[in-house]
């Protein structure tokens, strides 16, 4: 009895590391495969794209623009609202 949970248990963490190995030669294929994008100029381009959008602040910009007569307009509505 004693013997078929250890077995169990021992069955159970060799499957867990096998497929941590497994994980992680799958992520340095994916790495190495990005690195070789990379050389050749196919993700050069998607980079620069991030890279833009992360400094950008028009983003920023038109969502107060757009929020702020909103908000001015709820708050109008809540006003009044309590004056009645």
């Amino acid at each position: 009895m004693i013997f078929d949970v250890v077995k169990l248990a021992i069955g159970a963490g060799t499957h867990i590391m096998t497929n941590r190995q497994k994980r992680k030669m799958l992520e340095s294929d994916a790495a190495m495969l990005h690195a070789q994008k990379m050389a050749s100029g196919e993700i050069e381009y998607q980079q620069v794209v991030r890279q833009s959008n992360d400094k950008g602040w028009k983003d920023e910009f038109v969502l107060v623009v757009l929020t702020l007569p909103i908000t001015c307009v709820a708050s109008c509505a809540i006003i009044s609202m309590e004056c009645l």
